[in-house]
């Protein structure tokens, strides 16, 4: 689905953009997530680089979540590519193999 999503997306975006968007949504669902699992509050600015303050079965659930984040940010790496590759608007060269093969946006009207 995430794969699918990004590859959409990045048929209409150019691929960097996309991956941007991806990873600043991984970085805000981590630093609420790490809030929660601190202790503060979520709705409070805080370090989230730090995990020293944390308690030890927090380190677990916090590595879990980055595999799974980590996990996320490779199916939309792979998704973006693949959007990207696939259709004439989403990469420039795209578009230069598709001039070059003919190929167009809409068929010519006969007249």
């Amino acid at each position: 689905m995430f794969c699918f999503l990004s590859a959409f997306l990045s048929a209409f975006l150019d691929a960097l953009t996309v991956t941007a968007v991806i990873i600043s949504a991984a970085v805000g669902f981590y630093s609420v997530y790490h809030r929660v699992a601190s202790g503060n509050d979520p709705r409070q600015d805080s370090e989230f680089g730090d995990d020293q303050h944390l308690a030890t079965l927090h380190h677990a659930d916090l590595e879990q979540f980055r595999a799974f984040l980590r996990s996320r940010l490779m199916h939309g790496a792979v998704g973006t590519a693949l959007g990207g590759v696939c259709t004439l608007v989403g990469e420039p060269q795209s578009l230069l193999i598709g001039h070059e093969m003919g190929w167009r946006f809409t068929s010519p009207k006969s007249g």
